[in-house]
């Protein structure tokens, strides 16, 4: 599978939106930083999204790619690779997986979890995530049959 990264920037009003946050790939990992207003003393923050699940600070075992926020910069989600981003992960299908990072937190989620079990990841590839404005929902494309029961 081929991905592309998708790029957000912060508007000049404080408003996140697709077409002017940051979710930046960059070496394999997905890294969200905060646009600072011109004048403003100090960086803005920058978080590791694809981090794992015991530091947010170290780079999880594998490659991350195409990153979506939602309008207000709270959630990401994003592919990877990388099999130690959740607790108790197990990943069978060894390929490209959908996540989601709640900033407030720092959780990071297996969003394309087989049925029933949230740690697993789905018996196929998933990817090309888009969360909702709000973050409530994350859409991505999958090759997974066991993503829903039956």
């Amino acid at each position: 599978m081929s991905f592309r990264p998708v790029w957000h920037v912060l508007s000049r009003r404080g408003r996140w939106s697709r077409a002017a946050m940051l979710p930046v790939v960059a070496a394999g990992m997905v890294v969200v930083g905060e646009a600072v207003p011109a004048g403003a003393a100090g960086p803005g923050q920058v978080t590791l999204a694809s981090h794992v699940a015991a530091s947010p600070t170290t780079t999880g075992s594998g490659s991350s790619f195409v990153a979506s926020t939602s309008a207000d910069g709270a959630f990401v989600a994003f592919s990877s690779t990388a099999s130690d981003l959740v607790a108790g992960q197990s990943d069978p299908n060894g390929g490209d997986d959908v996540f989601l990072l709640s900033r407030a937190t720092g959780t990071v989620t297996l969003v394309s979890h087989a049925a029933g079990a949230s740690t697993t990841p789905g018996n196929s590839v998933s990817g090309f995530p888009s969360v909702s404005a709000e973050g409530a929902y994350v859409r991505f494309q999958s090759l997974a049959t066991d993503l829903v029961p039956g």
